[in-house]
């Protein structure tokens, strides 16, 4: 595979760099300070994994009077979607949710150009196992130029369960 030129290799995040998979080493290999596109859409969608897999406080916690803490990192997560049935969840309501999440924690990915759209399958309702699927769609800011990235989500509300799939 041809080596990519800088222009075409993005700096990691904050938090990706902060994390040292190779502790013992001094320094990282040069390969580690850039990232490609791929990787870049890598990491997004392993963070937004943890977001999407992580139930926030306000889930338990009353927050309403504290507008710092529902957008810090105290509140890190996603509603609570275990225990519930697919005819109980509010379509548009976990929308604005998740898409409220993703706009505090996963500041990668450009507000304006993110959408998220929650299909609730009729015929799931009743299955054995109820599963709800989102898509979030949206470009990740990087220099020269944002990276458009479409991902598919499928929840499984009996447990909680997120998973998330690169499909662009």
């Amino acid at each position: 595979m041809p080596e990519l030129i800088h222009q075409e290799k993005r700096q990691p995040s904050l938090l990706d760099r902060l994390m040292d998979d190779e502790p013992w080493e001094k320094k990282d290999p040069p390969e580690k300070r850039l990232l490609s596109p791929r990787q870049l859409k890598e990491s997004v969608v392993w963070n937004l994994g943890w977001l999407m897999n992580t139930t926030h406080l306000a889930s338990s916690v009353p927050l309403e009077e504290y507008e710092e803490v529902r957008h810090s990192c105290l509140n890190f997560g996603l509603p609570e979607l275990r225990r519930h049935t697919l005819s109980g969840l509010d379509a548009v309501e976990l929308e604005r949710g998740i898409r409220r999440a993703i706009i505090d924690f996963e500041p990668r990915i450009l507000k304006n150009t993110l959408r998220v759209t929650v299909n609730m399958d009729p015929e799931a309702v009743g299955r054995e196992r109820s599963m709800l699927t989102f898509h979030i769609q949206g470009e990740i800011w990087t220099q020269p130029a944002p990276v458009p990235v479409y991902l598919r989500s499928v929840v499984d509300v009996e447990i909680g369960d997120v998973t998330i799939s690169d499909i662009s």
